[in-house]
């Protein structure tokens, strides 16, 4: 009966979340501030769309639903790096720690736009400024059952402009179960009060997102492929969807592609490069200490630390071109 309770008890989070977000009026785009705090860092989630709300199943969940960091068994660190177009710059940093059934996580995001030219009124330069934003994330996760776990994040956020900054704290609850060979997870992120700059206050960018991860159980496959697809419903912009595949080639290469709508509206899907959205990517594992790689000599990798590096290539769209990026993670044993 207990175990009963908490399926139809995760079924019920999952599908209320899910239409709270779906409830999008779509008369608020453009009205947040701290829009930073929607990018998905690792390589691993962009590779594969940012379809991995239901999927969460690493360090990366601590962006995207961290529920699921209670499934982790290792202590992992990882550090990214984004290219965007002109100059901007985004480094990640994150930390988990998993003890019994619970986990916590740090994760630091720092986004530098470079500096920026002030003028006056007649256009004559002034001086250059420095603009950033960055948050320090807090993140809890408990597993409740083998199948139900939920999570909390915290964030401290700042924005500096030339002279002017905020500051400004936001939570993210989430969900996550596990059925066999498919996953489910909801999120509702940056939930908090407004954030004052220049005297002006701004919304944080509220999003709810639900997601299905799915292992198809096929001989032929031998559960090498991941597939993931989410549905994003922000309140500054209309619903998105997202969907991406991972296949185990061998354990030293993973191969990823995906789709990740740039632009809201389901009427805007399959339009082409000028909303953009297609995503590529790899990833490779090895284990330090490992005798041998491609050979034939096999080591026992149970007890090994491992080293990983993804790779993802992102399109925004036919004027913004494309955003490399790249983790490396390493997962303590």
């Amino acid at each position: 009966m207990t175990k009963m309770i908490k399926k139809i008890s995760a079924i019920a989070v999952l599908l209320s979340v899910s239409v709270l977000g779906f409830c999008n009026d779509n008369d608020q785009k453009g009205t947040s501030t701290a829009v930073f705090l929607k990018m998905i860092p690792g390589a691993r989630p962009a590779a594969l769309g940012n379809a991995f709300t239901g999927i969460s199943d690493d360090i990366n969940a601590l962006y995207t639903n961290a529920s699921g960091l209670a499934s982790l068994v290792n202590i992992e660190v990882s550090a990214t790096h984004i290219k965007w177009f002109e100059d901007i710059n985004n480094t990640f940093i994150s930390a988990v720690y998993p003890f019994k059934n619970n986990a916590i996580g740090l994760g630091i995001n720092y986004l530098s736009f470079g500096e920026i030219d002030f003028r006056d009124a007649a256009g004559a330069k002034l001086k250059n400024e420095s603009a950033y934003n960055a948050s320090v994330s807090f993140a809890f996760s408990r597993k409740l059952s083998e199948r139900f776990m939920s999570g909390l994040t915290v964030k401290n956020i700042i924005q500096r402009l030339g002279a002017y900054d905020g500051n400004g704290y936001a939570f993210d609850v989430s969900v996550l179960s596990k059925f066999g060979s498919v996953s489910a997870g909801a999120s509702a992120q940056n939930l908090g009060s407004k954030i004052a700059i220049a005297g002006v206050d701004n919304d944080l960018p509220f999003t709810v997102k639900a997601g299905i991860g799915w292992v198809p159980d096929m001989p032929i496959l031998e559960r090498k492929l991941l597939l993931g697809f989410d549905v994003e419903s922000p309140r500054d912009d209309n619903i998105k969807i997202h969907a991406g595949a991972e296949y185990a080639l061998q354990q030293q290469l993973i191969l990823r592609a995906g789709y990740n709508q740039v632009n809201g509206g389901f009427d805007k899907i399959g339009t082409g490069g000028k909303n953009g959205g297609l995503t590529a990517g790899i990833g490779s594992k090895t284990f330090l200490g490992q005798k041998s790689i491609y050979g034939s000599e096999e080591t026992d990798t149970e007890n090994l630390t491992e080293l990983i590096f993804d790779y993802a290539l992102a399109q925004f769209s036919e004027d913004l071109g494309y955003a490399h990026r790249i983790t490396i993670s390493v997962k303590f044993k």
